[in-house]
């Protein structure tokens, strides 16, 4: 992927002798993984990890007026979205982790590339954005979803977008080694070392929100209907919770994933319950709020 990067984001003539010295170095390791090494630390990863899954969805006359009122607002459903969270993370795990203000937003950079790639990819999406941002409960709801937009809409640079992929100039082998290290399964200095100074030993951001928009497919299959959709589901031990969002026939689907061994199952139920209430009284005012609530699906993964 290195020769379909903009120029401006294909690192610069140090950045890239850097690397190939990193790279040299570890070749001298002469440190490989087979086919037994990614087994075990598919099984290890597992038993630390236990996932959990809530899903709901707004109906079609919220959905719409979601949309509506973020076409007025000049914004878009994302922003709402984050800054919903956003304000409930505040609400319910105040300022206990540093990481709450983290924001990162998966962009799909395909449109980005010097080069067509093809389909066999899918979106090709990366989490190319991320900024801090403290949520000011002085602030009008809509107030932090224009900061919110603006904040995002100055990152989208191919720069900011393309940075973390410029760890793909590492060897394949040292990123599988950062992973093994990172979960007790390596024991090399060099590799732990880089996990750190790159922030991947530890846990970046309180949500990721991905919004893959509307899905033209059918809801109606002979005599079945679709009444209920659940997924994507995506689960990464790096961030707390992670948003998945999708539209079909008029109504947003929204799945959350989180990890039980990372937060407890409660706070994350508060959390989605509070983002909801933000989002519903900045639509439709705080008497109605009170009538409307989505009672979530709760799975688990053991």
């Amino acid at each position: 992927m290195q020769d379909c990067l903009p120029l401006s984001a294909s690192g610069g003539f140090f950045y890239k002798l850097i690397v190939k010295r990193i790279n040299k170095k570890w070749t001298r390791k002469k440190i490989s993984f087979n086919e037994n090494d990614y087994r075990d630390l598919h099984q290890t990863f597992w038993q630390n990890n236990r996932v959990s899954i809530l899903n709901w969805e707004l109906t079609e006359a919220q959905t719409s007026t979601l949309v509506s009122r973020c076409h007025q607002e000049q914004v878009t459903v994302n922003s709402a979205l984050y800054t919903a969270f956003l304000a409930a993370q505040t609400d319910i795990q105040g300022s206990s982790q540093d990481y709450l203000q983290n924001i990162l937003i998966p962009v799909d950079f395909r449109s980005r590339l010097t080069q067509p790639i093809g389909e066999a990819v899918g979106f090709y999406a990366s989490a190319g954005v991320n900024f801090r941002l403290k949520y000011n409960p002085k602030k009008s709801f809509w107030d932090m979803v224009r900061m919110m937009d603006r904040k995002i809409k100055q990152k989208l640079t191919d720069k900011n977008i393309f940075q973390s992929q410029k760890l793909n100039l590492l060897s394949p082998s040292l990123m599988d080694g950062l992973i093994f290290a990172k979960h007790g399964k390596l024991n090399d200095e060099m590799a732990s070392k880089l996990l750190k100074k790159k922030g991947l030993d530890k846990i970046f951001t309180g949500i990721v929100i991905s919004n893959l928009g509307k899905l033209d497919i059918p809801v109606d299959y002979g005599n079945l209907h679709l009444e209920a959709l659940m997924g994507p589901a995506v689960y990464s031990d790096g961030v707390e919770k992670i948003l998945e969002v999708v539209t079909v026939a008029g109504k947003m689907h929204l799945t959350l994933t989180f990890g039980d061994t990372i937060i407890a199952t409660d706070i994350v139920v508060k959390v989605k319950d509070a983002a909801m209430k933000y989002l519903t009284e900045a639509l439709i005012g705080e008497k109605q709020s009170a009538k409307r609530h989505w009672i979530p699906t709760l799975l688990q993964k053991n």
